[in-house]
């Protein structure tokens, strides 16, 4: 076997080419391949990475829930954000979203899953001290709560109100006591 340059302005090889190191200039054209180890894709800083060796496909910036995106051959990605069938993806949210919603602006329509705990839309939230906001209701079945205040008009076609109500300067209920003697 000889040692030295192969210099050639075209050529046919059979067999295998062993080499520990090499640049090629113009295209490379295979059928198929592996690589065991790790390929640079790009020329500068923040390449892609195919690293053979952890099964990884991977911005050069990578670093595991901080900077930069990975997919993994175990079915796993690691990314920082994007965009996915028109859901936006942040580090702070899940969102098909407009308007404001808990002090951050969203462009485009329907839901956003918060990273906090909170789900919204533009007409409707959940907060994650589960405080309900809604520009509109139509409940059916009962509500119940301990305490609470309506503002506006209340219109019932029927209903009980365990305890006292408090109409005005009038209460209404079972042993009202105050100076009003009530209903």
């Amino acid at each position: 076997m000889a040692s030295g340059a192969l210099v050639a302005t075209s050529a046919t090889i059979t067999g295998d080419i062993t080499a520990t190191s090499g640049t090629f200039t113009g295209t490379v054209n295979a059928n198929a391949g592996t690589f065991s180890s790790t390929v640079y894709v790009g020329a500068t800083s923040n390449r892609i990475v195919i690293d053979g060796t952890n099964k990884l496909l991977k911005s050069e910036s990578y670093v595991a829930s901080t900077s930069g995106w990975a997919i993994n051959g175990n079915g796993t990605i690691d990314f920082r954000g994007g965009n996915i069938a028109g859901w936006t993806i942040t580090a702070s949210a899940l969102h098909n979203a407009t308007g404001t919603i808990d002090g951050t602006t969203y462009t485009t329509t329907g839901l956003v899953l918060g990273s906090t705990g909170f789900i919204a839309t533009p007409k409707f939230r959940v907060t994650t001290g589960g405080i309900l906001y809604a520009v509109e209701a139509n409940i059916s079945g009962a509500i119940t709560a301990t305490s609470g205040s309506f503002t506006g008009t209340i219109n019932a076609s029927g209903g009980v109100f365990t305890g006292n109500v408090t109409a005005g300067t009038s209460k209404f209920g079972v042993d009202v006591s105050s100076s009003n003697d009530g209903i």
